[in-house]
């Protein structure tokens, strides 16, 4: 498993053909950080843009997270409880233009929802 210490994760989902505002974490210098060992975060992507320079994994508007790990270990990122179509992806890295891929999942368990799991270190 890849180690990794701060990661970055975007969430894609699908909606299209109405007017939205941008959510608060569109871009990614306005990533929502997520602290602690486990919780949940809820957002939409409805409005969100595609960002210049961002990686385009799924060609689709994406929101963004961060999470630095307090302890290290195994931990899972899902969107499991979401009533349509996701797609997760993790990156690490400081700026849009310069994010290193590190894993992405769309239909995890023949579903419609994302699932990845990750070794990680405290950092």
């Amino acid at each position: 498993m890849k180690k990794i210490k701060s990661i970055i994760i975007i969430v894609l989902v699908g909606a299209a053909g109405f007017a939205y505002a941008l959510p608060p974490n569109d871009y990614f210098a306005d990533r929502e950080t997520m602290t602690g060992e486990s919780g949940t975060a809820s957002g939409s992507n409805m409005g969100a843009t595609l960002e210049d320079g961002e990686p385009d994994y799924s060609n689709s508007n994406t929101v963004w997270w961060s999470w630095t790990p307090t302890t290290s270990g195994s931990y899972e990122f899902d969107t499991f409880g979401s009533t349509f179509d996701t797609y997760l992806a993790i990156f690490t890295g400081n700026s849009v233009s310069s994010l290193s891929y590190v894993a992405a999942n769309n239909n995890a368990d023949s579903t419609v929802q994302s699932l990845i799991c990750l070794e990680v270190v405290a950092g």
